[in-house]
């Protein structure tokens, strides 16, 4: 009788032994599946913010090819606004250089007076187009100034979007391992 007690308190305590185990891994088994919806977690936050950082990258690329765009029409209006100036001047001087020869066929007797009225509208045409040529120059050069300075800033911007992204990425990959040590 005494044999079959103990082997009963035996049995009995194996099963509490048992329970015992079972708890504990239940409870290892939660925790693991909690560290595990952390980790998974985190690192879809990561993929939020590095596609984040791609869109703005993209926004960036964007806005240098606009940068480029403008570039190159601006280039184009500076060569049209040169070939419009010479037309202009080779116009010009063909035309006075017929008006001349008429008036010298008709008026010669009053040739020394047309010479100087000629020469009075050449300096006058000469003034007006080198005003207009400077204002030419002087806008493009306020163009080309904008855009130097926006390229600047768009490189500020993007060098700073790389200094922020390496040591933030550096840190997640040090908690990512310390996180699956930890498992």
């Amino acid at each position: 009788q005494q044999e079959e007690q103990e082997r009963q308190a035996e049995l009995k305590r194996q099963e509490e032994e048992a329970e015992r185990l079972r708890l504990e891994a239940e409870e290892l088994a939660e925790k693991e599946r909690i560290e595990a919806e952390k980790i998974a977690a985190e690192l879809k936050r990561q993929q939020e913010e590095e596609e984040a950082k791609q869109r703005e990258l993209e926004q960036l690329h964007r806005e240098q090819e606009e940068l480029k765009r403008k570039e190159e029409e601006i280039r184009r209006q500076e060569e049209e606004a040169a070939a419009e100036l010479a037309r202009q001047q080779a116009e010009q001087e063909k035309k006075l250089e017929e008006e001349m020869k008429q008036k010298q066929k008709e008026l010669e007797e009053q040739l020394e007076a047309e010479r100087q009225k000629l020469h009075k509208q050449q300096e006058l045409e000469k003034q007006r187009l080198e005003q207009e040529a400077q204002q030419k120059i002087h806008d493009i050069e306020e163009a080309e100034k904008l855009k130097a300075e926006a390229e600047k800033a768009k490189e500020a911007e993007l060098e700073e979007i790389h200094q922020h992204s390496e040591p933030e990425a550096a840190e997640q990959a040090e908690k990512l391992e310390q996180a699956t040590e930890e498992i």
